[in-house]
């Protein structure tokens, strides 16, 4: 049996993850028709009809941006200090904004971005994005998913945007399950440059993976001795 995830929605603003299919029909009549008409044309070996391309689009699902948003990079150092020390820190440089991430601290250049876009919960006004450090944010993407407790959660970049870098992470089961007690899934996204990005655009691609595929082991072998031919 295939394995089965569950994706839920916790917002009214999300958007589900989604299977991307590719469409065959137009490139297989093409590919009829230049055989049928032309000489010397063929139009056989183009992408959607090669299968292992195919099956490589199509692998896992395409996760899309729930919002209309405007990202820039991030410029940020982590610290540790007393309150008073990142006062004196603020004025004396252009990192003025304070972000607490869980015990440490990051400060930053002015960044408005992070704190424009706000979204309603229980609890009050949560910010969407939370800076990570080393550039990169933390994506809130207002929904939960369930996989089997011997799967793991590739989180990988989708179809290319120019700027935008999405690092490679892996999710364990108990991993899902912390996030999604708390504000749900999210993704890391690392901007490189200013990104305008459209709500429905996709921005990253997730993969389940069984658990002995993560811990498979190798072994390498040399090449057998070449054969001397008898005189």
């Amino acid at each position: 049996m295939p394995s089965e995830i569950c994706f839920r929605a916790i917002h009214r603003w999300a958007l589900l993850p989604y299977k991307h299919r590719i469409e065959t029909s137009d490139a297989a009549r093409k590919a009829k028709l230049y055989e049928r008409e032309f000489r010397w044309l063929r139009a056989r070996r183009v992408p959607p009809l090669c299968r292992p391309w195919r099956l490589g689009q199509e692998l896992g699902w395409l996760v899309p941006s729930p919002i209309d948003v405007r990202l820039t990079p991030i410029q940020g150092v982590e610290v540790e200090a007393d309150h008073d020390s990142l006062q004196e820190l603020a004025h004396a440089s252009d990192y003025t904004q304070l972000w607490h991430r869980d015990s440490f601290a990051l400060v930053l250049k002015p960044s408005d971005w992070l704190r424009f876009y706000q979204y309603r919960t229980k609890e009050g006004w949560m910010c969407m994005f939370l800076p990570n450090g080393e550039g990169s944010v933390e994506w809130h993407l207002g929904w939960q998913i369930d996989i089997p407790d011997d799967m793991f959660l590739l989180i990988m970049p989708g179809p290319d945007i120019p700027g935008l870098e999405v690092p490679l992470g892996v999710l364990d089961a108990k991993s899902i399950g912390r996030f999604n007690a708390s504000h749900g899934v999210s993704i890391a996204v690392r901007p490189q440059r200013e990104i305008a990005i459209r709500r429905g655009d996709p921005v990253a691609r997730l993969v389940l993976l069984h658990a002995e595929s993560v811990g498979a082991t190798s072994k390498f072998l040399p090449a057998p001795d070449e054969q001397t031919e008898p005189r």
